[in-house]
């Protein structure tokens, strides 16, 4: 979870587009990791990855959620060159914002989302 560095902003627009732009959100993702290896003689641990992408996580500040699954992707592809493709599923969760403070707008209330969540995957391969 962040509470800062995540927005939803310069994406293209159509018919079918519904949330507003947001220069900067909270953001909780669940998020599954699979990859292929071009060497299986050099595994890695999964503990390894998982380290990788909260890293990313907490210093990458996002456009979208597949501008941050792509900066995954990036990072985990130069980080270990024995795998072919890094593939992600993620679940995001948007807290809906409640209340701001009328003497400080950095004091937020959010509430849970709203379903249904966004379901993204993305696959990158080297």
């Amino acid at each position: 979870m962040k509470l800062t560095g995540s927005a939803f902003a310069k994406f293209l627009r159509d018919e079918y587009t519904t949330l507003p732009e947001r220069v900067d959100r909270p953001l909780y993702v669940f998020c599954d990791v699979h990859w292929k290896y071009s060497d299986p003689a050099r595994p890695i641990h999964p503990h390894e990855v998982a380290t990788v992408v909260r890293e990313v996580f907490d210093r990458f500040v996002s456009m979208s959620i597949q501008h941050l699954l792509n900066e995954f992707g990036a990072v985990l592809l130069e980080s270990y060159p024995q795998v072919s493709e890094f593939s992600f599923e993620a679940q995001n969760r948007l807290w809906d914002l409640s209340a701001v403070s009328d003497s400080d707008p950095r004091r937020r209330v959010y509430s849970d989302p709203k379903p249904a969540h966004g379901l993204i995957g993305l696959t990158v391969i080297r």
